[in-house]
């Protein structure tokens, strides 16, 4: 029986502190097979209704401004919680490639893993309880579901304080 060789990871962050133990174990897996990770991260688009009401008050081109504004903002704190916890580590930090996009975040990331060639794909969850879970379901849960490739879902260890 040949073992699964993981060369690409694709890291999945919702860019919550709670994530960043996630990236941890994103990393410790490159490194152990000499993988490379890409890190992305999807900006949810709003509800057609939500859209309405804030196109009333703003012109397209002041809300293009924003979404673009939102999406660099994203990339500097995706680029800046990699490169920290890159410095706190020993071991090489082999990310090559940040994406940021926009829509939903389940349907981007299945477009990613189908699109990319990736062996494995590593996600943060808040582990929120049952009755949170099937009232809200869980990117994680429904990306598991749909994809073609392992899922590895990590969550904050016991006891540690989640933050928003």
């Amino acid at each position: 029986m040949k073992l699964p060789s993981i060369q690409h990871i694709l890291y999945a962050t919702d860019l919550s502190e709670n994530a960043r133990h996630a990236l941890t174990y994103a990393v410790s897996m490159a490194n152990r097979y000499g993988a490379k990770i890409t890190v992305m991260h999807v900006i949810e688009t709003l509800s057609a209704s939500t859209m309405s009401i804030i196109s009333s008050y703003l012109e397209e081109e002041q809300l293009e401004r924003i979404r673009t504004d939102k999406e660099q903002a994203a990339v500097r704190m995706m680029t800046e919680r990699v490169q920290g916890l890159c410095n706190e580590i020993e071991d090489a930090c082999p990310y090559t490639e940040i994406l940021v996009e926009r829509g939903n975040p389940v349907n981007r990331v299945l477009r990613q893993i189908e699109t990319g060639d990736y062996d494995l794909v590593v996600m943060g969850t808040r582990g929120l309880g049952r009755f949170e879970e099937a009232m809200l379901g869980s990117t994680a849960r429904r990306v598991i579901r749909r994809s073609r490739v392992p899922v590895l879902v990590v969550q904050l260890p016991k006891g540690t304080q989640q933050k928003a």
